[in-house]
């Protein structure tokens, strides 16, 4: 599916979904992943910001670390990861909410 400039895909993509949206990652569009973590490929590494809806809930900065190293390996688990180029990846928290 695709969003403006994002292609979202989630766990249940095909492998053709999954191999169509590593193409475009690798020509330059963001792809969304499992809706919370939003890939951008950089010229020498994988730019990868996790999306924190929790935008109200006030974390620490262990608790972000957290959250990254679990995006981390549900990225690493699954099929879309696989098919990834190997790169250096750079991990960002973005904390985004409900408007107010």
């Amino acid at each position: 599916m695709s969003q403006g400039n994002c292609l979202v895909i989630d766990a249940l993509a095909t492998d053709s979904q999954l191999q169509s949206a590593r193409d475009a990652l690798l020509c330059g569009a963001r792809v969304v992943f499992e809706s919370s973590l939003v890939l951008n490929a950089c010229k020498h590494y994988l730019e990868c910001h996790l999306v924190d809806t929790e935008g109200a809930t006030h974390r620490c900065e262990r608790e972000y670390e957290v959250l990254v190293e679990n995006a981390r390996r549900m990225l690493e688990s699954s099929r879309f990861g696989s098919m990834l180029p190997e790169q250096p990846r750079r991990w960002l928290a973005a904390v985004t909410g409900p408007p107010r």
